[in-house]
């Protein structure tokens, strides 16, 4: 089926979608024109970096802002600063609690100029927690490392390895990608209408084989086992 040490990839570089799946042995390569949707609302781009939970919650700035609740501000250590508002929509009609968000915090460190590191949000729709190390490369801040939780299970997690903000200094090419992928791999060339240009597989004419194979039995244990 693939195997654990492989897993589900998605490169863009501008204008194509590198995508592959451990699961199906399926890597395909699309033409596309705008940013592809699995890249649409990942936490790792830089204008979730100012958000708790990427776009599902609203920006830091308001945990400071909102003025209907007070915000308790209190040093927790050294330069680092905890800000919370408690029990928000308690003041509705009826101490109606189904909001969005009833408790928050965030910390800031002032070694980071005061950007958020750490961040805290329950209400209705449950916990969703997150940590954010920062670093600096050109003058700006960049989040170098970040966890997110949505409860109590992980939720997505990133490392930077490398960054420019000089745009002429970005790779243009992910082509290596297509290197890695292990034997057997069908690869799939498409257009931006998902028109199939070309389809090989990573081996040949025994990788096909062994594809082939693998896609029957993968399709027997669905139908014995149920996944």
């Amino acid at each position: 089926m693939g195997t654990s040490k492989f897993l589900y990839t998605a490169e863009f570089d501008g204008k194509r979608l590198f995508e592959f799946s451990p699961q199906t042995l399926r890597f395909t390569v699309r033409n596309v024109k705008s940013v592809p949707h699995p890249f649409l609302d990942c936490a790792f781009l830089p204008k979730y970096w100012t958000h708790a939970g990427g776009n599902r919650t609203e920006v830091f700035r308001k945990v400071i802002e909102y003025k209907e609740y007070p915000t308790k501000v209190e040093q927790i250590s050294e330069g680092r600063w905890k800000l919370s508002q408690t029990n928000m929509g308690s003041r509705l009609p009826g101490g109606n609690a189904m909001i969005s968000v009833r408790d928050r915090f965030i910390v800031v460190d002032e070694k980071y100029d005061y950007l958020v590191t750490e961040y805290y949000a329950s209400g209705f729709h449950g916990k969703l927690a997150g940590t954010l190390e920062w670093d600096k490369q050109d003058g700006n801040w960049y989040a170098k490392k970040g966890k997110q939780m949505g409860g109590d299970k992980p939720f997505c997690e990133w490392i930077i390895e490398e960054i420019s903000f000089d745009a002429s200094k970005c790779r243009n090419s992910f082509d290596d990608l297509e290197t890695t992928i292990p034997f057997a791999t069908c690869i799939t060339h498409l257009d931006e209408k998902y028109h199939e240009i070309s389809k090989t597989y990573k081996g040949g004419a025994e990788g096909e084989a062994e594809f082939r194979l693998r896609q029957l039995a993968r399709l027997k244990r669905t139908k014995e086992e149920g996944f």
